[in-house]
């Protein structure tokens, strides 16, 4: 067996070893480790091997860099010196010397690891050679991060690691959500079968990266909106961002992982294991499939990143007792002022719940202990109080109750106990109650019992709920208010009774019986519905407070909305009486309340029944519907127009013949109430739509009984497409062409007037109800409509039509071969709108005509052409407007060209750092003054570090 010497005197003695330094390339030289990062590191240490080596093994850990140095290539080699020795799974040797690839050299290894080991040239055709000969003949390769940064001009060696590192959209400082591809594969064991968040640069890869050729392990969770990034940033077409795996090559074996940029990473057992693992599985030792990802029968399912967004770094933190322990002994000493990185990790950790048994009941070990010191300043004590009401258990209060007694810890302590998940919480603030403390403790546990939501309140609370004059009582009452329990309600009743002129009791007793109810077991509800109707009504026959009236007559109204107690009041006496009770009964959707109401109509005064109207908007009762035709014939134009609008939230098919005479009313507020009312009617089972198309074209006057022609033809087809009723989309179309075939709306417009106006009216009408009605697939048949147009307002609306139906059509290639032979016949007044509608399409070949509009002889169609594009305001705008701003022959193109790309700039969904690019191009083809502040303009408005930057350069230049 081999003997190993105790972890702890390892650590000293690998504490020691880490104050040496190793040159990455010539004239490089990393600092020591200091003392925190070799604990951490070590505390991450796998215990054992998870397999057993078949012999003993040499890693050649290789650190030569010859272009970006990375911080982090001294964490990882004494990680992985660490992990050889005190796993027993390798010996390790580090060398940044091309020696070490001479055939001879390389023979005397088991597997080579490059370790951020950026743009390595390996020119050398010799070291070419063995490289590949050691990995095909049966030896293992390992890359960490930058290691798929290397070979440049070989791409045998790029291929050979599996992927080419092409730019990092995912920098050191996000936090990236990581998918567990792969899983039940034994180099994930680590990962426990879930998906992860990490902070770390993640490498976009391309070259030979396929899942065709390796088997990919983890990959950037692209279902997550923070791992979206803008589309310049991105080249790969597939969102395969891989950045874990494994692959054979000949008889060898390869392992890649993209994770190793931030020093941190080797301080995440997960991540060590899986590194080790993976140098297992290259040394040979560790089994693993390597079977493609694409050519698995059975595609394993993945683990996406969870909802908790507590890194693994941040976990690690927690899930090491020296690292816990040192960790508390830091913050012990924050002062208020101090920085916050560090504190808010460990908060956000123990917020997240993420942390097992073992480890929550460490940290409230700690905690507990460090208040207790004297040493622990107060600021640090206030913010460990607050920690244990997140993770405490029964441990913790003792501590707490104790602090509670501290005047300087009392709010943090007494906070904590409303926080704690225990019942005994509220025995601890029950003593606080007692005349022994402060006034201030007094209040604070009141306030954090009531916080507590309990089903009764003790005594001391009881006793002071009776009085208003102080802080206290004022805190009693509100905690009564959060209880929920039978004999709290009861108790505040009495109270209230006995002086039933004081608001705040009132107050406190219809929300702790409001509480009850919605707290209340299924079976306990129509129990305590009744005793809180009775006692509401009792109240509301004493109280003669005006406010303790209105708030208690709406707590009744809502239970019992035709409760006596409620018609007790002459109808003059309170006007917010009576409209709280009014509204009540009108929107409680009760029958009884509606009858009552509709009796004594004649006796509602008009500004009453304006509200009561309105309230029916905003909560929609079909059953008030009878209340509603008495209100739709006030004289009161207030209340009629509040009605209209009711009808259209409560009504039905029966409600549109009703809503159609009032159409037709010469008041224009009535009508255009009427006109927003039936577009919004409910459609009851399609019968509403159904009774509105009946209307369309005749109109039955419901006195005469007789059928004639509407004269509201338009505004009929206008409510039908603002209700997105389909059907009347071809008879829309059929109104502006006047195919007789097609629709009968000929003969209707002859019997209202045969020339004029009114035909003018109902094409315009068609027109727009052909903009509200368009789907995907509609584009033929609006582009066909330009012959039809008559008007300004026909153009307006078809223009509408045109560039929405353009952006949704299914085949972009037939919207844009139908715009370019629309184009060749166009009048001058639609040749705008057709340019305009192809930067709608996001399609090759609009791109590829609007670049021929802009290299057309015709002076006014580049012009037209360029505003179009400035309109448009996306990429492909601002590509073709860049190329104008030089290749345009007129400088009067030039400078159009120029103000549009400026302000595309400015809409462009970039980041702000690529902006600042876009305008730095802009201002080298900027030819006028005019521009020059405009892009200078926009610059400011961005305010981030590369616009300050440019911005000064510019000062400077002028100077």
């Amino acid at each position: 067996m081999k003997h190993r010497l105790p972890r702890a005197l390892l650590l000293s003695l690998f504490t020691l070893h880490s104050s040496l330094f190793l040159p990455a390339k010539p004239g490089e030289q990393f600092p020591p480790l200091t003392p925190q990062e070799t604990s951490a590191i070590f505390a991450a240490i796998p215990e054992d091997a998870r397999a057993k080596p078949q012999r003993p093994r040499k890693l050649l850990v290789f650190y030569r860099t010859e272009g970006f140095v990375h911080k982090s290539i001294p964490n990882a080699n004494h990680a992985l010196k660490l992990m050889g020795e005190l796993t027993g799974a390798y010996t390790v040797t580090f060398s940044d010397d091309m020696a070490q690839f001479e055939p001879a050299a390389l023979a005397a290894y088991d597997a080579v690891l490059f370790n951020n080991t950026s743009r390595l040239k390996f020119e050398n055709p010799v070291h070419r050679r063995a490289l590949l000969d050691f990995v095909r003949n049966g030896k293992g390769m390992i890359g960490i991060h930058a290691g798929s940064d290397n070979f440049p001009t070989w791409p045998e060696g790029q291929a050979l690691m599996g992927g080419v590192f092409h730019s990092h959209p995912w920098v050191a400082r996000d936090t990236v959500a990581v998918k567990n591809d792969d899983p039940g594969h034994i180099l994930n064991t680590a990962f426990e079968k879930r998906g992860f968040w990490i902070t770390e640069e993640i490498y976009q890869h391309v070259g030979p990266y396929s899942r065709e050729k390796q088997r990919v392990l983890l990959s950037l969770d692209m279902s997550r909106e923070e791992n979206k990034r803008p589309a310049n940033k991105i080249v790969r077409d597939d969102n395969d961002f891989g950045i874990s795996w494994l692959k054979t090559e000949g008889k060898g074996r390869v392992f890649y992982t993209s994770l190793g940029h931030n020093k941190n990473i080797f301080e995440v057992p997960q991540i060590l294991q899986h590194l080790l693992d993976g140098i297992q599985y290259a040394l040979g030792d560790l089994e693993a499939d390597a079977v493609p990802s694409a050519k698995l029968k059975t595609q394993p399912k993945p683990a996406l990143a969870p909802d908790d967004k507590t890194t693994l770094q941040d976990l690690a933190i927690l899930c090491r007792p020296t690292g816990i322990n040192y960790i508390f002994e830091q913050l012990s000493h924050y002062e208020y002022g101090d920085p916050l990185a560090q504190q808010l990790a460990v908060e956000r950790t123990i917020r997240s719940g993420k942390p097992a048994p073992v480890v929550r009941d460490n940290v409230e070990r700690q905690l507990i202990a460090l208040i207790q010191l004297s040493e622990t300043t107060a600021a640090a004590k206030r913010v460990f109080l607050n920690w244990l009401g997140w993770i405490g258990t029964e441990k913790s209060i003792p501590t707490l109750t104790a602090a509670a007694k501290d005047p300087y810890l009392a709010h943090a302590a007494i906070s904590a106990l409303a926080a704690l998940n225990t019942p005994n919480a509220n025995s601890v603030l029950s003593s606080l109650l007692n005349q022994d403390n402060t006034e201030f403790t007094r209040v604070e546990a009141a306030n954090a019992y009531g916080q507590r939501r309990p089903s009764y309140c003790p005594d001391a609370l009881a006793e002071n709920a009776n009085v208003s004059t102080t802080l206290y009582s004022i805190a009693a009452l509100e905690a009564f208010a959060n209880s929920s329990g039978i004999e709290t309600i009861q108790t505040l009743r009495d109270y209230t009774l006995d002086d039933p002129q004081t608001l705040p009791r009132i107050r406190a007793l219809l929300a702790a019986t409001d509480n009850a109810l919605r707290r209340a077991p299924a079976e306990q509800t129509d129990s305590l519905r009744a005793q809180a109707i009775k006692i509401y009504a009792e109240i509301l026959g004493t109280t003669t407070a005006p406010v303790a009236r209105i708030e208690t007559a709406q707590a009744l109204v809502t239970l019992d909305p035709v409760n006596p107690a409620l018609f007790q009041f002459p109808i003059d006496a309170d006007p917010r009486l009576r409209n709280i009770i009014a509204i009540g009964m009108a929107t409680s959707g009760n029958s009884d309340a509606i009858k009552i109401l509709t009796t004594r109509f004649a006796d509602i005064p008009a500004d009453t029944l304006s509200r009561m109207m309105r309230s029916l908007v905003t909560n929609p009762s079909p059953v008030a519907l009878p209340l509603i035709d008495l209100a739709l014939a006030s004289e009161n134009l207030d209340a009629q127009l509040a009605a209209i609008a009711a009808a259209g939230a409560c009504g039905n098919e029966k409600t549109v013949g009703k809503l159609f005479l009032l159409l037709l009313s010469k008041n224009k507020d009535i009508s255009s109430a009427a006109f927003t009312a039936l577009t919004q009617l409910p459609d009851c089972d399609g019968k509403t739509n159904i009774e509105l198309h009946k209307e369309l074209y005749e109109f039955r006057d419901i006195n005469s009984k007789k059928k004639h022609w509407a004269p509201s033809l338009p505004q009929n087809l206008l409510i039908l497409a603002h209700r997105q009723y389909r059907d009347v989309f071809i008879q829309a179309l059929g109104n502006i062409e006047f195919d007789p075939i097609r629709t009968t709306a000929r003969e209707a417009l002859g019997r209202l007037e045969r020339e004029g106006d009114a035909q003018a009216t109902l094409r315009a009408a068609a027109f727009e109800a052909v903009a509200l009605l368009v789907r995907p697939g509609d584009f033929p048949e609006i582009i066909a409509l330009s012959e039809y147009i008559k008007r300004p307002a026909d153009r307006r609306e078809w223009t509408k039509a045109l560039y929405t139906s353009a952006a949704i059509h299914p085949a972009p290639a037939e919207a844009v071969a139908l715009i370019e032979k629309q184009l060749n016949a166009a009048k001058p007044a639609d040749r705008a709108a057709l340019i305009a509608a192809l930067t709608m399409i996001d399609a090759p070949e609009a791109k590829a005509v609007l670049h021929s509009m802009l290299t057309s002889p015709d002076i006014d169609a580049r012009k037209e052409t360029i505003r179009a594009l400035s309109s448009a305001r996306g990429e492909t705008a601002y590509e073709l407007l860049l190329e104008r701003i030089t290749a345009a022959p007129g400088e009067s193109e030039r400078l159009l060209a120029q103000r549009g790309a400026i302000d595309t700039v400015d809409h462009l969904a970039i980041h702000a750092n690529d902006k600042v690019k876009a305008y730095r191009k802009l201002w080298k083809t900027a030819q006028t003054q005019e521009a020059r502040d405009a892009i200078i303009a926009a610059v400011k408005n961005l305010g981030n570090s590369s616009a300050k930057k440019f911005l000064k350069e510019i000062s400077q230049n002028e100077k």
